[in-house]
């Protein structure tokens, strides 16, 4: 049987929510990136 590694699952916490504010951040680039792309066609 395998053994289990037992870690601080405060680590294991923060690397969840640096992952969730990068998916969060890059979400918006790609709206922002939409919305600017959308306002130049409006323009034109």
């Amino acid at each position: 049987m395998p053994e289990h590694v037992t870690v601080n699952p405060n680590l294991t916490v923060m690397m969840i929510g640096e992952r969730c504010a990068d998916l969060i951040q890059a979400s918006q680039t790609i709206q922002t990136t939409t919305a600017d792309a959308n306002l130049s066609a409006s323009l034109v």
